[in-house]
Order: structure tokens, then sequence, then C-alpha cells
């Protein structure tokens, strides 16, 4: 293997693959793809695909609607001004893509009870309408309705202030003068980070900040960076997004539910909260063959998972897209995982369309 800078490797401009296209051109702004002729499956009709390199969400969006683009994957809130326009279509696709609030171990959120509080706590709907615009779905844990019988819908936290408040009065913190918890002089405070460019994680976290203070417990939103929050994942709590690996429950639920083990990932369960029974029936899921008994076990995960839980999980996040009306006969959308862009939503599997 070439030792060096990836950048200066002949494989990064002129890679080398068996796909329907291959890179003809690629530099800092765009990377240009043509249809491989003798491509095994048939040539595509689409021949060329051009991949521009824009980062700012807002310069994306109008190039799209100039014409400049045929299309861009843009945020929930920016999709929505260009709803109702002329020339320029909304598209959206259902995801397994969640967002959620990592939890510390730290000896106000180290008790079972404290953390199904917060969950209880929380409004997910009230996030959906809000900073999701409606483009999503409340979840309580990694396994969402897109997961047919491997989805248990009465492991879910409903809505219940009352519950939440009693839960933390038994466990000993009690409000102070100042309408926060505190216990043996200890403060039911807790940072929570979150990635200081992404707006809709800042708007999760203010309004999660925000529906925590009702029952008396303060995350402080703090804007940051990776470099800063993923080495205090185990001291402060963050707002994660997840749901890389979508198409098999085992791969959404283990790491997130499951006490660490060698090779978790730093962002799964960071406070290591461990629960050796929902261990147990996590293992036994992942190597059983019986589709029906296999779904059986995760909708028992499931429920002792709500019973001890490791993490908040607010919702599930749809992606929008812009595009420009076209006359191609494209595939359907599919289930999106967190990780996506130019080979997504409108433009799956575009080696297949007709027109």
């Amino acid at each position: 293997m070439d030792k060096g800078p990836v950048a200066e490797n002949p494989l990064s401009s002129k890679p080398i693959g068996t796909g329907p296209y291959k890179v003809v051109s690629s530099d800092a702004k765009e990377v240009r793809f043509e249809a491989r002729q003798d491509y095994w499956d048939g040539a595509p009709a689409v021949k060329e695909m051009v991949v521009s390199l824009i980062s700012d969400d807002g310069v994306r969006a109008q190039r799209v609607a100039s014409g400049e683009l045929d299309g861009a994957a843009v945020p929930l809130l920016l999709a929505k001004g260009f709803r109702g326009r002329s020339g320029v279509e909304v598209v959206t696709a259902k995801t397994a893509d969640w967002r959620g609030i990592s939890l510390p171990n730290t000896e106000f959120l180290s008790d079972p009870a404290v953390r199904r509080a917060i969950n209880l706590a929380v409004d997910r709907r009230a996030m959906v309408d809000g900073p999701l615009s409606g483009q999503g779905s409340p979840i309580s844990t990694p396994l969402s309705q897109v997961y047919g019988e491997a989805y248990n819908k009465a492991a879910e936290f409903g809505h219940d202030l009352s519950a939440a408040e009693r839960l933390l009065d038994d466990a000993g913190w009690k409000r102070d003068a100042d309408g926060i918890r505190e216990k043996g002089g200890k403060k039911a405070s807790v940072t929570l980070f979150y990635l200081g460019e992404d707006t809709l994680r800042r708007d999760l976290a203010i309004e999660f900040s925000a529906q925590m203070k009702k029952i008396g417990v303060d995350f402080k939103a703090t804007a940051s960076n990776w470099d800063e929050i993923t080495p205090k994942l185990g001291e402060a709590a963050a707002l994660l997004g997840g749901g890389e690996n979508s198409y098999d429950a085992d791969l959404m639920a283990y790491e997130q539910m499951h006490s660490r083990e060698k090779g978790t990932s730093e962002y799964a369960n960071p406070g290591n909260f461990s629960f050796p029974a929902l261990d147990s029936v996590l293992e036994e899921a992942r190597v059983e063959s019986d589709g029906a008994a296999r779904a059986a076990l995760y909708c028992r995960a499931q429920e002792l998972y709500v019973a001890n839980p490791s993490a908040v999980f607010l919702a599930s996040v749809d992606h929008t897209y812009l595009q420009k009306p076209n006359k191609w006969n494209n595939e359907s959308l599919v289930l999106e995982p967190h990780i996506h862009g130019a080979t997504w939503g409108p433009w799956w599997d575009v080696q297949s369309w007709k027109r």
C-alpha cells in the first residue's frame, strides 16, 4: 500500500470499481461520473452524473431553485420554505435516522428511576411538531414502527410530568429555592452538548432543556464541536444521531441498548449503564434464526429497556430533498439510514431509471 496523504494518492481522484458508473474527474468542487457502457446489468440510461460538493445548506437550496442543480439534500426547516414553489419539488423519505440524548453515569443519573423520570418528562410529539416541523416520528427506543413485528408499541414512554415528578421526589431529589432539584448538596444539573453547526440538533437540545426545567432538572444546552464533545461523553450529555445500519433490528438496537463491550462505539451508551437481563435477551436475539421468535425477543428487550433506560431517544427524522421536476421513471423511495446524500432520496438506484 502506498504511503502518504490520501489526497495525493491516484485512487482519490480515479478510484477503481465495477459499479454502473465510473469517476472521470474529481476535485474540491465536484465529482463527475459516466455510465459504464459494458456494465454487466446493462448500460444505465442516465449517462452522466455530476455531484457538486457544497457545504452550505442555503446555497444548495438556492442553486436548485435557480436551476443550477437538479436536486439537493436540505434540512427540514429549509425544505419547508420551498413547498408549493413552482419548479421545485420537496421529496420526503422515511428513515431509521434517530436523534437522542446520551446520558453520562453521574451521581444524579446513576439511578434508573431518575433516567425513567427524564424519559417520562419528554414531550416527544412536541419535538416532532416543533424542531422537526412534523417531519419525523416520536421514538422511545432505537426500534421504531418500521421494524414491524420486532417493534413493541407497548414499550414506549408516555408524556407524564406527574409521574416524572413522583419518581424524582421518591429518589430524594427535591426542588430547591431556585426550582432546580438537589440532593445532598448536589444539583440535578447536567451539561448537554450539541454540534453547534447543526441547527436541528441545536433546536432539539434547546427544546429538551426547556422541557426538563418543568420537572426541576437543569440540562445546560451548550454548543460545541466533536473534538470537545467526544472526550467528555462520560461526564456530559450530548445530542446524538444514529441509525447507520437500518435494515436489521440487531444492528440498530444491540450496541445502543447493550452494556458496553470491547469495540463498542464511544457514542453508544457512553455511561455504560448495565442491565444483565436486557443484555441476555439481546444476545439471545442476535443468534436466533426463527423470525417470529427473534421478533418476540426484541419486543421483550424493549420492555426491559424502558424499565432501565440508558439514554433518551427522541425521534426518527425524515430526510428531505429538493429536486427539479423530471420525466424519469425512477424507483420508489426506500427506508434511509443516518448517513445519506447524493445517492439516496430521489436518486436512489439511479442506474435503473428509464424514460
